[in-house]
């Protein structure tokens, strides 16, 4: 790696490290082991920061290391809950990856999951797709499962058992999965990923759930979420519902026409090139040799403003922390009052 130190990527999640580094590849390992599968689902840390360490380490990059702690005499790579929780270090450089969690001001530079806030000291580089993707399987011209492969109750604008009770009368039946499951396309003939019905852009949210669709050649009706469209192109690679009438529509459209089916998978099919683990990694090396190195520069150069920076900014973020979490039990408190009184 050519940068000015040493890269190290930190995590906090807990899993057979020997065993993984035993293994013929990264990709091997999550494809053979459901639990560290299902971690990858479920982790920041493991899906961006050991995804990256190891996907760099296979491909002979050097001058990178994998740690649980953040060093003084590294560029630390960590995810922003991190962050939160070990606080900021004047003497430490942080590149946060922030996800869809909170900006942790204090940090030197931001990895972030969705192009709307990038800009000087940010950039944009996209999660990897689903580990072992099982690609569709299914007959032709079927349409009667729709899949939501994530955690429906917490990302999608319905529960599991609302969409399943508005499918039903169509004639299809709703799909979910538990995370060691979510790369298992092979019986499903479209997928859905609707955050709320109405406008809304999610500016934190990733396009994931699309790149995964192209790749298992499944059709993908999505809400408005603007990584969507950063990457696609509605009614060519994927369809926009924003709301249920539209939801029927689209799958009406699937049913009726299956040049439309054919169209959306083979265009998800070239879209996909610009996914793979190789792009993606092209991307990370191109950021940390790049702006994030001329950051980290700059940062070295000037010492004292730099350490005013990250104590002011930190201080704010603690503040910020602190007085979100006092909001939000004033609103635990006054729900409980109100139901107490009725």
């Amino acid at each position: 790696m050519k940068t000015s130190a040493p890269v190290n990527f930190v995590y906090e999640s807990t899993f057979d490290r020997a065993a993984l580094e035993a293994a013929p590849s990264f990709e091997h390992h999550a494809v053979h082991d459901a639990d560290f599968r299902a971690l990858l689902s479920s982790r920041g840390d493991t899906c961006w920061a050991v995804a990256t360490y190891y996907h760099l380490r296979e491909r002979g990059y050097t001058g990178i290391s994998l740690s649980l702690a953040p060093r003084r005499d590294c560029i630390n790579v960590l995810h922003s809950e991190q962050l939160r929780k070990i606080g900021a270090d004047p003497r430490r450089f942080d590149i946060c990856i922030q996800a869809d969690f909170a900006h942790r001001p204090a940090a030197q530079f931001h990895i972030l999951q969705n192009a709307r806030y990038e800009g000087e000291n940010r950039a944009t580089i996209w999660l990897y797709p689903q580990i072992g993707i099982l690609p569709r399987t299914a007959p032709a011209g079927r349409l009667t499962r729709i899949g939501y492969l994530g955690h429906v109750n917490n990302s999608s604008v319905w529960s599991g058992e609302r969409w399943q009770a508005f499918l039903q009368p169509l004639g299809v039946e709703f799909v979910t999965a538990p995370p060691r499951l979510w790369h298992d396309f092979s019986d499903l003939d479209a997928v859905i990923a609707i955050r709320d019905f109405g406008k809304r852009p999610h500016y934190s949210k990733p396009p994931s759930k699309l790149i995964n669709a192209w790749i298992a050649g499944v059709p993908f009706i999505g809400g408005s979420d603007s990584a969507y469209r950063q990457i696609g192109t509605p009614g060519e690679d994927f369809l926009l519902a924003t709301s249920p009438q539209e939801v029927r529509d689209a799958l009406d459209r699937l049913r009726r026409d299956p040049a439309l089916v054919s169209r959306l998978v083979q265009n998800g099919r070239q879209r996909m090139a610009d996914f793979t683990v190789d792009r993606l990694i092209e991307k990370w090396v191109a950021t940390l040799e790049g702006p994030a190195e001329a950051r980290f520069l700059q940062w070295q150069h000037r010492p004292g403003y730099e350490a005013l920076r990250s104590h002011a900014l930190a201080t704010i973020d603690r503040g910020w922390v602190q007085t979100k979490a006092l909001l939000r039990t004033a609103a635990r408190l006054a729900s409980s009052a109100r139901k107490a009184v009725a």
